[in-house]
């Protein structure tokens, strides 16, 4: 797949689902306007150290520790504006279109980041994860004082909740951790926990350079289209919305750490000389220089069930 385009969009809405509704929009810089550009020369000097430091794998896609892997994310964070611009869809989409802001449940929260600016409008937060560090680097005082944090260490699809409770729920590059089959037992679980006009946030990278390093070192291609089609099947109000990310880096050892990063999501794995030779000959702009594209997709979920599914 070479990321989600209207037309692929459309061809999903078949003559057999007229109840289903969705809509497809393609983010452009115009919705990022302002905000302040963070990929600069100091960022990238700065990425090009803190990369010296990581360990470099026998295998890239692969982590000796959940450190070394929550060491790497945090790079591969600063290596781009991918993620505020996440932060930003959230605060201008989600956050006004919800009905109220009782209780969040985030789903393999990362560093925490998103989790932050949503979570500064809610009473009640839950944080799913099944690595304890993960859960650990998300404090209290990151919040309201009024507001209650509960951490849960354990896989979501091990974990009882309760039905019709969250206002939001966001999967938020993390449903890559679930066996492919389990994607949509993943969405039905989140939805029968998700009140009635709540909102399950599903956001994915897929196509463009991601893709091509996958298929190149024997990854996936993750079948988003059969995600969302299976998803609009469940419930009648989807909504999918685009951008076109960068990652960037000045120097061929940044790069590689952020080429293992996502060959770890796509289930592929690399030799260093193969995988520095596949950088050199695709991301490589100019004299230490180098980028690569993907999209990000925000797949976004209302909660009216259809009926008699």
């Amino acid at each position: 797949m070479k990321g989600l385009q209207e037309m692929e969009i459309n061809t999903l809405i078949s003559k057999d689902s007229k109840k289903t509704q969705i809509h497809y929009k393609i983010l452009n810089e115009n919705f990022y306007s302002s905000i302040r550009r963070e990929i600069t020369e100091k960022r990238l000097s700065y990425l090009s150290e803190a990369s010296k430091k990581l360990p470099l794998p026998s295998l890239f896609g692969k982590f000796t520790s959940d450190s070394h892997y929550l060491a790497t994310v945090d790079l591969f964070i600063k290596a781009t504006e991918e993620t505020r611009n996440r932060g930003t869809f959230f605060l201008k989409q989600i956050i006004p279109s919800l009905q109220s802001y009782g209780k969040l449940l985030d789903i393999g929260p990362g560093n925490g980041m998103l989790t932050k600016w949503v979570g500064r409008k809610f009473k009640d937060i839950t944080l799913i994860d099944p690595v304890p560090q993960v859960l650990e680097n998300i404090l209290p005082s990151f919040f309201s004082k009024k507001t209650a944090l509960k951490k849960i260490n354990q896989s979501f699809l091990q974990t009882i909740l309760p039905k019709n409770y969250f206002d939001l729920i966001i999967l938020s590059h993390v449903i890559y951790h679930f066996p492919e089959e389990k994607w949509i037992d993943v969405v039905k679980k989140a939805l029968v926990s998700l009140k009635p006009n709540g909102i399950l946030a599903i956001v994915i990278n897929s196509g463009l350079d991601r893709e091509k390093l996958g298929d190149n070192f024997k990854g996936k291609t993750y079948p988003i289209e059969d995600l969302i089609l299976k998803s609009s099947q469940l419930n009648k109000k989807i909504e999918i919305f685009s951008s076109r990310e960068s990652f960037y880096a000045k120097d061929l050892t940044t790069m590689l750490h952020i080429c293992g990063l996502h060959l770890h999501d796509l289930k592929g794995e690399a030799v260093q000389n193969d995988l520095e030779k596949y950088i050199k000959s695709n991301y490589l702009l100019g004299e230490d220089t180098y980028k690569m594209e993907m999209f990000q997709h925000f797949i976004i979920i209302k909660n009216d069930p259809i009926e008699n599914y």
